[in-house]
This record gives structure tokens, sequence and C-alpha cells, in this order.
């Protein structure tokens, strides 16, 4: 008996699991796009900027980036 709750709680957890990554999928997305276009927000670019200007101590050579404004 012990051994079907145990089965039963762990299918009980992979199914909160899957759930909560979908959560926290649909939450990243509603936070970096526009809820009414779609499209990508301010707060997105800040970060991807940030990420293009932070050297990669791990990459083979150096990457380049640019702004135009």
């Amino acid at each position: 008996m012990a051994f079907i709750r145990q089965m039963v709680t762990s299918a009980e957890n992979s199914r909160l699991l899957a759930e909560t990554c979908e959560r926290e999928r649909e939450l990243r997305h509603q936070a970096f796009h526009d809820p009414l276009t779609g499209l990508a927000n301010r707060a997105l670019f800040a970060r991807r900027l940030q990420q293009a200007l932070t050297p990669d101590t791990h990459a083979a050579s150096p990457s380049t980036a640019a702004v135009v404004l």
C-alpha cells in the first residue's frame, strides 16, 4: 500500500512541476512582452542589450555588439 501512495505522490509531483514550469514560462512572457501586440517590450530590450554587452568568458573569440539610434 505504501508503494502505491508513493507512486501516486510521485505522479502528482511530476504534474505539479510541469504546471509550475508552464506558469513560469507564461509569466516570463507577460513580463517581457506587450499584452496587446505580443511584441517585445523595453525590459526585454534592456535585458538582451545587457547580455550582448557583457563579455562571455567562455567564448573562444570575443563578440561585438552595436546599437543604432
